[in-house]
């Protein structure tokens, strides 16, 4: 198993390779930088990869791809904490 995170356009993309059945499969989720929000996530089972660092690439690949057509709303307003 191989995980890796990105920060990318106000998000967090973290990324987790597998093996599945003898092929390598990853999943990865897209969340908010500012609040942890989680936005989206997918995974790919079927991938004919044949390394960890393949898939990687194209998790990263499709998870930019999503954000490019999804991007956050701005001006974006982060939550505060009143203090105790």
């Amino acid at each position: 198993m191989y995980r890796s995170s990105q920060h990318y356009r106000g998000h967090v993309i973290d990324v987790t390779c597998f093996t599945l059945d003898g092929r390598i499969a990853y999943q990865y989720s897209v969340r908010v930088t500012a609040t942890n929000v989680l936005r989206y996530e997918d995974s790919c089972a079927n991938g004919t990869y044949r390394s960890d660092q393949a898939a990687l690439d194209e998790a990263f690949s499709a998870a930019r791809g999503w954000v490019e057509r999804y991007p956050l709303q701005w001006p974006f307003t982060v939550p505060t904490v009143e203090p105790t």
